[in-house]
């Protein structure tokens, strides 16, 4: 076949020959071809991690001890869980509970984590804002000398809706199982999270965020690790996770765990 025979199924001559260049082989990147899903596969993955890492950055602020004294009462709140997110080189991610792909064809899928009103010790998928909240109020309570009575709102999900106290407020912003790179230890769970606390006139008294990667703990696993036993390795990845980053915003706000 030449130039002046190779056409599309339409008629239409092969863009790459309009162009004076030739058709291409098999692998080098076509769309659809597994070279091309591959490397969008690639950039969609990269775009999830930079998300998480601009996410994870919010700017820091330190908790000044006079600032919880006159703090009073305290509600403390989660904004609703996103969706875990996966990719797995093009297979679907299943963890034995109903999922729907997402959008693109990546081989990703959407886990929805039920709301356990912080029972996060059961076997069902626990939702990981919850869990880091109890974490994070139980240490504040028996570890943080003079902090007020904390009362955990799991219907409220937005400090907006909170009238006359202070707000503490865990925002879970990116959920994400596969492929994190060399530098984060290769396959494993990625959790940003941000945690702040505001006075009674909104003004933020305390924020940090904290972006949990398993490599840093030596507890990468592959997705088909985490499918199996209807996703009982992701559970506690997941409650493992919710602990650790608890623990960082318990350090940022000086109680040492």
């Amino acid at each position: 076949m030449d130039r002046h025979t190779a056409t599309t199924s339409t008629g239409v001559l092969h863009p790459r020959l309009r162009r004076g260049g030739s058709l291409p082989r098999a692998g080098q990147g076509t769309l659809g071809t597994p070279a091309s899903d591959a490397r969008r596969r690639q950039r969609v993955l990269a775009v999830l991690l930079c998300a998480a890492a601009a996410s994870g950055c919010a700017t820091s602020r330190a908790l000044a001890p006079e600032g919880v004294t006159s703090l009073g009462s305290v509600t403390a709140i989660r904004t609703p869980t996103p969706e875990v997110k996966g990719s797995g080189l093009g297979k679907a991610l299943a963890l034995g509970v109903a999922g729907t792909l997402m959008a693109g064809g990546l081989g990703a899928a959407a886990l929805p984590l039920a709301v356990g009103d912080g029972a996060v010790d059961s076997e069902e998928p626990l939702d990981f804002g919850a869990a880091v909240l109890s974490e994070l109020v139980r240490g504040l309570e028996h570890q943080y000398l003079g902090w007020p009575e904390t009362e955990i709102d799991w219907r409220v999900t937005e400090a907006s809706s909170v009238v006359d106290r202070a707000v503490l407020e865990v925002r879970v912003t990116h959920l994400f199982i596969g492929w994190l790179g060399l530098v984060h230890g290769g396959n494993g769970l990625m959790a940003s999270s941000i945690g702040t606390l505001r006075d009674r006139e909104g003004e933020v008294l305390w924020r940090e965020s904290f972006i949990y990667y398993s490599g840093d703990f030596d507890r990468g696993h592959s997705i088909d690790e985490y499918k199996a036993r209807d996703g009982k390795l992701l559970r506690e990845e997941l409650k493992f996770a919710a602990a650790k980053t608890a623990e960082h915003f318990l350090r940022s706000t000086g109680v040492r765990p």
